[in-house]
């Protein structure tokens, strides 16, 4: 009976100040659960913005060197008509050529392409030469074939439909940058500067550029062990590379990833999403004077950037119910010897 009677006095003191304590040790555990989460997702944008932007900036940069290589040649070539004391003949030209190629192993072939009769007056001379085709025009190629570098006269320049390397610089006389296309298994970009006396057009100069170097970037990204699938799409929005797929180089991005937004392209601004499940990151960036942008992409499954805190916040849990436990058990203990002297004084 005297048991029975401090088992009710003790509930219904400490039942009251369990509930409560209960009630707000979870609530503070929740509290932090969901603080800690949203500031897992907070930092995890940031960081990938931060990456994205660093991406964006050394692609930029290493297509950036070959951009201002290529203006520095029109300008050495085109000298042979703007600077009056300068004298450049076609041999020493393809020399030039020849100089930059062995200078940047990235490049696949410098070339250049005159109007008729505009670099030296002599295309009747040269017709059927070495290097020249049955008009004379001076228009030599320069690429690497294998370990060998090879001269031939370009071919197609003056066909409308395809020569639009030639016809838009003449057209617009500003840099232009061609999207990655596939020459002969080389997966490339060709980078023109029209060569302009007094408003008139004389001719280009161009650079052929190797992607592989893009790709070797981009699998030296690695973010969340790997788990971040980063990419640089071009402006015709196909992939320039992807993380450890280089399979999907050329591919149409709709195709290489899924739920793709391509209106992001046409709002050229960074934007970072969620959706289904997926962090998303777009950084565009501008190749030089020809108008193109690029962006560089990162999508990382949120399951991934929210693992760390998860685990933090099921360890968060656990202690929680084990200190809620223990609070109960010190209230009910604390509770009964703090009833037993009113029971040894209470009538039985």
């Amino acid at each position: 009976m005297k048991w029975t009677k401090n088992n009710t006095i003790r509930t219904k003191i400490a039942l009251p100040v369990v509930l409560f304590s209960s009630c707000l040790l979870l609530v503070i555990i929740l509290f932090t659960a969901i603080k800690m989460r949203s500031n897992s997702l907070e930092h995890s944008q940031k960081l990938l913005l931060a990456e994205s932007r660093e991406y964006a900036k050394q692609i930029q940069l290493e297509l950036g060197k070959a951009i201002i290589e290529n203006r520095t040649l029109c300008e050495v070539i085109g000298s042979v008509k703007t600077v009056s004391e300068i004298s450049l003949g076609r041999e020493e030209v393809i020399k030039i050529l020849k100089l930059v190629l062995q200078r940047y192993p990235t490049f696949l072939g410098t070339y250049t392409a005159w109007e008729p009769n505009l670099f030296d007056g002599k295309d009747s001379s040269f017709a059927n030469t070495d290097a020249h085709d049955k008009t004379g025009r001076f228009v030599p190629y320069v690429y690497r074939n294998q370990n060998d570098i090879v001269i031939e006269p370009i071919i197609g320049y003056d066909d409308l439909k395809t020569a639009t390397w030639y016809f838009e610089p003449k057209n617009t006389k500003r840099e232009m940058v061609i999207d990655p296309f596939y020459y002969q298994n080389m997966y490339m970009i060709s980078i023109i500067n029209p060569i302009i006396k007094d408003g008139v057009f004389l001719g280009v100069t161009g650079t052929d550029m190797s992607m592989d170097f893009i790709q070797k970037l981009v699998d030296g990204f690695s973010l969340y062990d790997g788990n971040a699938s980063i990419a640089i799409l071009s402006d015709n929005q196909t992939v320039v590379a992807a993380y450890k797929k280089p399979e999907l180089a050329g591919k149409p991005i709709n195709i290489a990833f899924t739920n793709f937004p391509q209106e992001l392209f046409s709002k050229n601004q960074e934007v970072q999403e969620i959706q289904n499940d997926t962090l998303r990151t777009f950084v565009p960036f501008q190749l030089g004077e020809s108008g193109k942008t690029w962006v560089a992409y990162i999508q990382v499954p949120k399951s991934v950037i929210m693992k760390s805190s998860n685990n933090v916040i099921l360890v968060l849990t656990i202690i929680g119910i084990i200190s809620v436990l223990i609070l109960v058990y010190g209230i009910f203990y604390f509770s009964g010897n703090l009833t037993k002297p009113i029971l040894s004084i209470a009538p039985l």
